[in-house]
């Protein structure tokens, strides 16, 4: 049904965006710009291809530079029962390497005080 197939699709979604946290943890700079499939290889996760597929349900990672240290992530699954209809859910996420911050103007100065 319309209804299984929807549900199945938010776990394909779930799942390709848990990878690329995964990704994204390991190794900030595999995540590159364009369209990505994402497989696990083992216990690892992995960008194979444009896209992955999974019985009906086809799962696309599009990442998009916002800036050196952030980026746009949209994870997108489609599927098609009805050849008239293709259904389509997508969500997007918003990345950035927290662990290599852009150099700002702002600066903060040794805390003092009475504590």
């Amino acid at each position: 049904s319309d209804a299984e197939n929807a549900g199945r699709a938010v776990e394909f979604r779930t799942e390709g965006a848990e990878g690329l946290r995964s990704i994204k943890a390991a190794n900030w700079n595999a995540l590159t710009d364009g369209a990505h499939g994402i497989t696990l290889v083992g216990d690892t996760w992995q960008f194979q291809g444009a896209s992955t597929t999974d019985g009906i349900f086809t799962r696309t990672v599009t990442i998009a530079s916002l800036g050196s240290n952030t980026k746009i992530a949209t994870t997108t699954v489609t599927w098609q029962t009805d050849p008239q209809r293709v259904q389509k859910i997508e969500s997007a996420e918003k990345l950035s390497n927290w662990i290599n911050p852009a150099q700002g103007s702002c600066k903060m100065g040794p805390l003092s005080g009475n504590f």
